[in-house]
């Protein structure tokens, strides 16, 4: 793609976009195949950001894909925000979800496993705090997309303000975690 923006051949361009485009839908289609096969049927935090990243990745290729064909910047501006505030924000969200409360698991409980009762990964988890941070993630992730591609200020301020939230009640749900103690 970097070498079609250089050189500025069309048909190179056209044949990066559609190898982007197949890559990114047979990862989706993978992913597709693992969420369907698992054997659990509860949905946790872990899996609803997973889903929230993997539909703003779906989105953010068909905007891009609408702005480069209409020759559009907003579109393109907005495909960029979903990929990197939707897609990378909540996959990166949804890990943080998976790893500290493990970490701190093995760390902490495992050793103590056959002296006394120790709680499961998922009671570290305030599992409440965690749908706050999903949901004002959520919206503050659609507010600035809206917000871009239509230019409207006061609904840019509401995402913006969202998305501190998000990545506030984030951080105290990683600094609570990091101290559960028995």
């Amino acid at each position: 793609m970097i070498a079609a923006a250089l050189t500025r051949i069309h048909a190179l361009e056209v044949a990066a976009l559609v190898a982007a485009a197949g890559s990114v839908l047979y990862y989706l289609l993978q992913v597709y195949r693992i969420f369907t096969s698992k054997k659990r049927r509860y949905s946790d935090i872990w899996e609803r950001s997973v889903a929230a990243a993997f539909v703003a990745l779906v989105a953010s290729m068909g905007v891009g894909v609408y702005g480069y064909v209409m020759e559009n910047e907003k579109s393109v501006l907005v495909a960029f925000w979903l990929l990197t505030g939707g897609f990378l924000g909540f996959l990166i969200a949804a890990h943080l979800y998976k790893i500290v409360p493990f970490l701190v698991w093995f760390e902490r409980f495992a050793p103590l496993i056959e002296e006394r009762d120790v709680p499961t990964m998922q009671q570290l988890l305030p599992s409440r705090w965690a749908d706050v941070q999903w949901g004002t993630a959520l919206a503050g992730v659609a507010s600035i997309a809206l917000a871009v591609g239509f230019e409207h200020t006061v609904l840019w301020q509401a995402g913006a303000f969202l998305m501190s939230v998000s990545g506030g009640v984030l951080a105290a749900i990683v600094i609570r975690i990091l101290w559960v103690k028995l």
